[in-house]
């Protein structure tokens, strides 16, 4: 047998000696979701990538309508991953949604992680005209609705569209 096959052999059972790295539960349980909205509605592990979206949207938002109200109302808007209950980033990502342009368009034309393809246009386009047009103005009206029922509404809109 050439030295180069027996090189190989080893090289062979020395690989197969490496374990396997365990893989992070957010990665795990991204696999059934088909985009990155249906990631934030439907995951209980999506609270890093909330907080990223939020900066960013916050960031876009102030630099859109450059205004002091503005940005002391976005300073409000101050999240931890874990010091800020997943239902509370969802629902303060949603509402910078319905104002932010640039994010919307982002969530469709880009990959903002590699392991989630991106928004299908026609369903964001339906999805974003109900959020601005009635799930948000009828959740700012009906003052009994709290945030877990937004929530609920927000996934029947996505749901829907």
């Amino acid at each position: 047998m050439p030295s180069t096959c027996i090189q190989a052999q080893k090289k062979k059972k020395t690989q197969q000696k490496v374990q396997i790295r365990q893989v992070s539960k957010e990665l795990q349980n991204a696999q059934p979701f088909k985009d990155p909205v249906m990631f934030v509605l439907y995951s209980g592990h999506s609270s890093q990538l909330l907080c990223a979206l939020i900066q960013e949207s916050k960031q876009n938002i102030s630099d859109e309508y450059a205004t002091d109200g503005v940005r002391c109302a976005l300073e409000s808007f101050e999240v931890s991953a874990n010091g800020t209950a997943l239902s509370m980033l969802r629902v303060i990502f949603f509402l910078l949604l319905s104002k932010d342009a640039s994010m919307r368009k982002k969530l469709c034309e880009v990959q903002i992680t590699w392991f989630l393809p991106t928004l299908c246009p026609h369903k964001a386009c339906v999805f974003y005209e109900n959020l601005e047009g009635s799930v948000i103005p009828k959740w700012v009206r009906d003052e009994t609705l709290g945030l877990l029922e937004f929530e609920d509404v927000l996934r029947d809109s996505y749901l829907n569209s």
